[in-house]
């Protein structure tokens, strides 16, 4: 697998293929033959994912909120792909953080590098 890494994030990641998509894409231009599970456990390793967990859309939340205050348009990249606006709406509007949550001292507040802000055209962190 490790030889068709770059096709298999390309099909996954940035053309959004789901696994069984993959999988048959890749036995039809490769013969290359695995089953879901193992693309799966795969992807794990490699670190191939396409969404964030709650805590993660919340932190998200909480940066573009001060981006906003200060005054930056700001588009998110998860592993280097844009998410776009309205999925990105739509994940900090159903992981809603409260105020409990957000003022909780106990709480992580923060997300993993694979969370990157693009203003203008400079690339920066937001994490």
């Amino acid at each position: 697998m490790e030889a068709h890494k770059e096709t298999i994030r390309r099909l996954y990641l940035k053309e959004d293929k789901t696994k069984k998509e993959v999988k048959e894409a890749m036995e039809s231009m490769y013969g290359f033959k695995a089953s879901e599970k193992q693309y799966e456990r795969q992807f794990k390793r490699w670190g191939f994912r396409k969404n964030l967990k709650a805590e993660e859309w919340k932190f998200v939340s909480r940066r573009l909120e001060k981006r906003k205050r200060e005054g930056k348009e700001t588009d998110l990249k998860i592993d280097g792909i844009l998410v776009p606006r309205k999925k990105l709406q739509k994940e900090i509007d159903r992981n809603f953080e409260t105020a409990l949550e957000r003022y909780d001292p106990r709480k992580n507040s923060f997300a993993s590098g694979i969370i990157a802000a693009l203003t203008s055209n400079n690339q920066k962190n937001i994490d």
